[in-house]
């Protein structure tokens, strides 16, 4: 069994490589990636599409421990194996909410690695971003 000290280390250790952009590959010819906060991300889209949030209870609840389980296991690969996985952020994009008349961030893949992320205690994570909407992201996710 883990110590502590030890499941404290591993953490620190998946945290970094998740922070990392050389670690990610793009997926869109326009995408970038961008650091936000995670809870800023998951309450905006929670709080606008709640039918679609993630969560261990609803449809899909079982892809969490799946992304859990490559989140805790990739960082502890060697070079070789690391190779045959593809390791993607989050994709999001704006949408706009006409009847609000107000615009927030939503997902186009990867909620549930977000709640993965979540329950590790990430505070902060990489998404992948269009370039055109990197700025107003940035600005709703601050």
């Amino acid at each position: 069994m883990m110590t502590f000290e030890e499941h404290s280390n591993n953490i620190e250790s998946i945290k970094k490589f998740f922070l990392e952009p050389k670690n990610y590959e793009i997926r869109n010819k326009s995408g970038m990636l961008l650091k936000v906060k995670l809870k800023k991300l998951v309450d905006s889209f929670e709080q606008n599409e709640p039918e679609s949030a993630a969560g261990r209870g609803k449809p899909l609840g079982g892809r969490i421990q799946t992304a859990l389980d490559f989140i805790e296991r990739t960082p502890f690969l060697n070079k070789q194996q690391l190779r045959q996985w593809t390791v993607e952020a989050p994709s999001v994009f704006i949408r706009t909410n006409k009847i609000k008349g107000y615009s927030y961030v939503t997902y186009e893949d990867g909620r549930h690695r977000t709640k993965a992320f979540q329950e590790l205690g990430f505070v902060d994570i990489l998404v992948e971003v269009d370039k055109k909407e990197y700025k107003q992201i940035k600005i709703i996710l601050k």
